[in-house]
């Protein structure tokens, strides 16, 4: 009801846009206006076509400052590799996304530009690039990047001088000049055909300089010229028709100055003219439509003078005028103007455009005479919202810091100057003046609407609770009130599903609020397990099983059962992939499948409630920064990010990011924390500190999907340029030099949506063996390579990452110096087979003399070493006839060497003729004997070795015997010796291992007396400790019936705390003779056993008393323990009696705490009861158990101290002892 109550006014008006002016409707799409951009945005429940009606764009700027030629831009055109060619009026220029290469006219360079000013610019069907100047027309020669002078002539002459406006070429390759000398049809072969004025005969060419050619479907070329209207030359080249201005006649041409010719998608042919704006003439019933600057209408053109007009691939019309740009949006809403805005470095450059041109991947670019403006026509931008301040508004420069919308569809907005309420029916947002609404701070961090109330939390002075536009009540902290607000900086405002309020501080933890709008603070100091791990709260999220989750600023998420109070931490571990990735939280988002986290500094964290784990994501991944401020999902379950770097959308299905910044339209790079919202129907809203983007996050397409041509712009050798693109394509392989050293490669991808986040990967085959990440570069540079054949391939993408993975390549070939050549390696292989060969020969003789020495050497050698041997060395030939013998044969076998020779080897080695025949027929069988042999006559009672073995010659085939024998007597002898000592050794070990035998024995009877010896000691220690238990119980009973009989109640008390010091020794008896090690006893048990029974003892009425023992695990000696059990008795006995007689809120708590480090033992009791007496002093107490406490602290050779703080606290330290070291 509401959305039809705020559209239909708008639409009543749009209705009559040509019977009435658009000043009767002030608010309608004002950019600079105080209140935001739009009439039609009648709050958060705006119609999606009205917002989206306002065509949002963010231009980027070229300029001289870049390295364009000069500002004053009048021409564009694309060449056939995707470069873009701008004319000015002082050069010409290309450029690459990078970087611009000028051209200009040099009077001594005939291949020079034939002029500086540049009127029109064309790229014909072949790829020849068409220049029109001042001074004639050019054809650019890519090869030498220069220009070849295109003559023209008139009437058959040639003309020196011509000025060319225009340029077009025909569906059958014809190009057509236009000139200041008439019209000019060029056809493929060269040849010219002349159209010109002749004021005799009628049907000939409109009178004046030819300023515009455009050619229609038909093939049609219309032409505008600057005095004579529009001429219309058929496809065969005849004139067809003329259009003139008639001024008694309002359905004819507004003027006959004609400027821009371009057919919409109807077939209308739109005509802009020099001072009447723009004529539409539609042809099917010879209607005319004129549009015209209107000051007091915002929906007319914007200014009179037409230079351009374009229709974009979406079908759009642009009209470029003196006034600005203005898009055509049908007759029911007129033309939406752009124009120059000082405020704003992302308007147009200047407001008269010169020239319009939209590019292959959708760019349009729009040249003015303060250089070009541009964005890419086929991407959505996100719609910005800006809110500026007056002096009457109190607002300088509001930052926006949160949202809310009320069940009205009013939008309320927070920023950091107040708070801005925009209601329904209302023509824009209306700042509240602090002190007329009772608004208790300026800078607004949160906001909520519930029914007829809105709540305002500021950043340090509380919480307002507004209804009927005035604050009906301010929160604030008081620390006298311990139900109110627990901070007054107020960072979210929080509605959970059964419909309680939560309120979260930063310092102040958060606040339940109460039905009496009091409010329950978060922790609660009187709950222990209640407590938040940080106190700076920023959101509240209500998890799916019904806790309350608290994000921290240093604490990680604070985990609320809001029935018990009760809380745990969900924080950072480095040690644990799967904990949150930074304690740092920010904002949360419950969705269907779990929590999203955001954190301050380390991205976004998932929570899986099926496995309790998060899952990290942050800027490796994809998102845009670390710094996440808001968290979003929209309905297809994508999540939106704002953050540190703009706006991040993440699929946590496909596990795809895609990022957003301020040249998609985004207010700024950053956003504020908190200033996130999803309206009823559907939109998002995001804001920062120049405003606010609201958008439909399910239909808006921002994403530019054109696959950019990647293309070689220049080659460079030795830091040099040596070719431009063109001929680098046209290349069939290069050829470097050795000596070419230093060799470079630049590139692009031709997308100019952002050229700068143009992204690239690139590899020399043959060298580089992975692709290289070109991190921000566009160019490649390689050195020293080694002779051989390369390709250097490179691919790209576009600013939003769509690849061309096919890129360009180029071949090429590192030539060899002249040494490395085929035929001197050839060379060198010759002189080195030559110089081997002489090499070789002279080695074989070297070698072979070397080889004779060296033998003669051994030779002799081995003579002599025969000759120094104690051995016999005896060598016969084949036939067994000794022919040598060395010295050794005379002491062995009695016989000179001399004597020796000739004989018959086995008859001088043997004497027995049996052994003679066996060893003979062993030596034939296997050509080797080796054994003991009988000594020689001369020595009958020698031992004698005998080692003879045959040896071959291979290449003379002849053969040798060769004898050694030693006399091994005195080894035999040695030997016979060896084995009498080994039976000898034998016996004795038999004799030592019998006596061991009998000493075992005798020991094993010796321990088990010793062990019968133990346990009869054992026995008697039992019994001892058991008997001094029954003494001390006895003793214990005594006194008790004392105690009992006593009428004096201080006597009583006396007898009855000797009662439990007895008992308390007697517990250490006890758990001695129970205990497996009779002089030690388990302290931990014995502790417990000792509190516990004081606890029964001293009953405190109406005081439930918990005791928190943590003791660790030890053993001690009795001369430790009883010291230290009177001391627990005396000083928890001490607690019970006086620290909780008057006690109230909560358990009595008592602490023993007992544990050992680095060799002293430290003994704790505590309690949170009344504590000691003011001005306590051990020394001077007057109390037995404190003096009792003290003695046995000296005789620990320990120190004690106390202290008094919510309770009484008191410290033993003593030396563990070395009894008690192992403990």
């Amino acid at each position: 009801m509401f959305l039809s109550r705020c559209l239909s006014p708008i639409s009543r008006s749009f209705a009559h846009l040509f019977t009435m002016t658009f000043a009767d409707f002030p608010a309608v799409i004002r950019l600079g206006s105080l209140f935001l951009l739009l009439y039609v945005f009648c709050g958060p429940a705006l119609a999606l076509e009205a917002l989206m009606g306002q065509r949002a764009i963010v231009f980027d700027h070229l300029s001289t400052e870049n390295g364009l030629s000069q500002n004053g831009v009048t021409a564009f055109v694309q060449d056939s590799e995707g470069l873009i060619w701008i004319g000015t009026q002082e050069g010409l220029n290309r450029y690459d996304g990078y970087d611009f290469t000028n051209f200009y006219h040099r009077i001594d360079d005939p291949k020079s530009l034939s002029h500086d000013q540049v009127r029109a610019l064309l790229s014909d069907s072949s790829g020849r690039l068409w220049v029109g100047t001042d001074a004639g027309l050019d054809v650019f020669n890519p090869q030498l990047q220069a220009f070849d002078r295109f003559s023209l002539g008139d009437g058959g002459q040639t003309v020196a001088s011509i000025s060319v406006f225009a340029l077009a070429e025909g569906m059958d390759g014809d190009v057509w000049v236009g000139t200041d000398r008439g019209l000019v049809q060029v056809r493929p072969n060269g040849s010219e055909r002349w159209f010109q004025h002749d004021l005799i005969k009628s049907n000939t060419l409109a009178p004046g300089s030819v300023r515009a050619l455009y050619f229609d479907e038909f093939n049609r070329l219309w032409v505008g010229t600057d005095v004579g209207g529009v001429t219309v030359i058929d496809a065969q080249g005849q004139i067809q028709r003329r259009l003139v201005s008639d001024p008694l006649d309002e359905n004819s041409l507004s003027e006959n100055a004609v400027r821009a010719i371009q057919a919409d998608n109807l077939g209308r042919i739109w005509i802009g003219t020099f001072t009447r704006g723009v004529s539409v003439f539609d042809e099917r019933d010879d209607r005319w439509f004129r549009f015209q600057n209107r000051d007091s209408d915002s929906a007319s053109l914007s200014g009179d003078s037409v230079r351009s007009i374009l229709q974009s691939q979406n079908g759009d019309l642009w009209v470029g005028t003196d006034g600005g740009l203005n898009l055509w949006q049908g007759a029911a809403s007129g033309f939406q103007r752009y124009t120059a805005d000082l405020s704003n470095s992302k308007s147009l450059s200047d407001n008269t455009i010169l020239s319009l041109f939209q590019d292959q991947g959708g760019v349009i670019w729009v040249g003015t005479f303060n250089g070009i403006s541009k964005w890419n026509a086929t991407v959505e931008k996100f719609p910005v919202f800006k809110m500026q301040g007056s002096s009457n508004s109190e607002i300088s420069s509001p930052s926006i810091s949160s949202f809310a919308e009320d069940l009205e569809g009013n939008l309320w907005i927070g920023t950091f100057e107040g708070l801005g309420y925009w209601e329904n029916q209302a023509a824009g947002p209306i700042f509240f003046n602090m002190a007329s609404i009772g608004l208790s701070g300026r800078r607004v961090m949160a906001l909520a609407a519930f029914g007829d109330e809105v709540w305002a939390g500021t950043m340090i002075s509380g919480l307002n609770v507004i209804k009927d536009g005035k604050v009906e009540h301010t929160y604030r902290f008081d620390s006298k009130d311990p139900t109110s607000l627990s901070a007054n900086a107020v960072s979210r405002i929080y509605e959970d599903s059964k419909g309680r309020k939560w309120i979260a501080t930063y310092g102040g933890g958060i606040n339940l609020v109460l039905p009496d709008r009091g409010f329950r603070r978060y922790p609660n100091l009187s709950t222990p397990r209640g407590q938040f791990s940080d106190l700076r709260t920023l959101d509240i999220v209500e998890t799916h099983s019904g806790l309350i989750w608290i994000a921290t600023d240093g604490g990680g998420v604070t985990v609320l059962d809001p029935d018990s109070g009760e809380t745990f931490a969900l924080r950072h571990d480095p040690n644990d992939p799967n904990s949150l990735s930074s304690d740092n939280i920010v904002a949360f988002l419950k969705t269907k499948q779990g929590i999203w986290v955001g954190t301050r500094d380390r991205g976004i964290n998932f929570y899986d409630p099926t496995t309790a784990s998060f899952t990290s994501f942050s800027k490796i991944d994809g998102l845009a920064s670390d710094a996440v401020f808001g968290l979003l999902e929209d309905k297809a379950g994508r999540i939106w990010i704002s953050g540190g770097k703009g706006l991040t959308r993440v699929d946590p299905v496909a596990m795809t990011f895609q990022s957003f910044d301020a040249s998609h339209g985004l207010q700024n790079t950053d956003f504020n924390s908190g200033a996130y919202l999803e309206l009823r129907n559907g939109l998002f809203i995001f804001g920062g500190n120049n405003g606010f983007n609201v958008f439909d996050p399910v239909t808006i397409r921002t994403k530019n999907n054109y696959v950019p041509p990647i293309v070689l712009t220049r080659f460079s050798k030795l830091n040099q340029v040596a070719l431009h693109s063109r001929a680098l394509a046209d290349s069939k392989g290069l050829k470097l030099r050795h000596d070419e050293s230093v060799i470079g490669f630049s590139f692009s991808a031709l997308d100019f949506t952002q050229p700068k986040k143009n992204q690239f990967r690139y590899r020399l085959k043959g060298f580089d063996p992975v692709w290289t990440q070109a991190a921000g570069q566009h160019q490649a540079t390689y050195t020293n390579l080694d002779a051989g054949n390369y390709v250097f391939e490179v691919i790209g993408s576009n600013n939003d990452l769509v690849w061309n993975d096919v890129g360009a390549s180029v071949a090429f070939t590192v030539l060899p110096p002249i040494w490395a050549t085929w035929w001197a390696y050839l060379g060198y292989v010759l002189v080195a087979l030559l110089a081997v060969l002489l090499l070789l020969q002279n080695n074989t003789r070297r070698q072979r003399f070397e080889a004779e020495k060296r033998y003669s050497e051994r030779l002799q050698l081995y003579i002599e070493s025969l000759e120094q041997a104690t051995d016999c060395v005896v060598i016969a030939n084949g036939q067994r006839e000794i022919l040598f013998a060395n010295h050794a044969i005379e002491t062995l076998h009695g016989l000179i060497p001399t004597e020796a020779v000739g004989r018959d080897l086995i008859s001088v080695l043997v004497r027995d003729e049996v052994e003679q025949e066996q060893i003979s027929a062993t030596l034939d069988a296997t050509g080797r004997f080796e054994g003991e042999v009988a000594g020689p006559p001369l020595f009958p009672e020698q031992a004698t070795e005998v080692t003879i073995a045959k040896v071959q010659d291979s290449k003379l085939s002849e053969s040798a015997v060769v004898s050694i024998s030693r006399d091994i007597t005195q080894r035999k002898l040695t030997e016979a010796e060896l084995a009498n000592h080994r039976k000898n050794l034998e016996t004795l070990v038999a004799d030592r291992s019998i006596a061991l035998q009998r000493e075992i024995s005798e020991h094993k009877e010796a321990r088990s007396d010793l062990a019968a010896s133990l346990v009869e000691k054992e026995l008697l220690l039992k019994e001892v400790h058991h008997r001094v238990k029954n003494n001390m119980q006895v003793i214990s009973s005594l006194l008790n019936m004392q105690a009992d009989a006593q009428e004096d109640h201080v006597l009583s008390n006396l007898l009855g705390e000797s009662q439990q010091r007895i008992k308390s020794m007697s517990l250490i008896h006890e758990s001695l003779y129970q205990s497996d090690d009779l002089l030690e006893i388990n302290f931990e048990d014995y502790i417990r056993t000792l509190a516990t029974g004081l606890c029964r003892f001293y009953t405190i009425p109406g005081v439930e008393v918990q005791l928190d023992i943590v003791v660790d695990e030890v053993a001690l000696g009795l001369d430790t323990a009883v010291p230290c059990g009177l001391i627990i008795n005396e000083l928890i006995s001490n607690a019970l009696k006086h620290g909780f007689n008057d006690h109230r809120g909560g358990a009595a708590v008592i602490d023993v705490h007992f544990v050992k480090d680095q060799g002293q033992f430290r003994l704790r009791i505590s309690d949170n009861g009344a504590g000691l007496p003011e001005n306590f002093d051990l020394g001077r107490s007057g109390s037995m158990g404190m003096e009792i406490v003290d003695i046995l602290t000296q005789q620990l050779e320990g120190n004690l101290s106390y202290q008094s703080n919510a309770g009484a606290k008191f410290l033993i330290e003593f030396p563990a002892g070395e009894r008690n070291a192992h403990a």
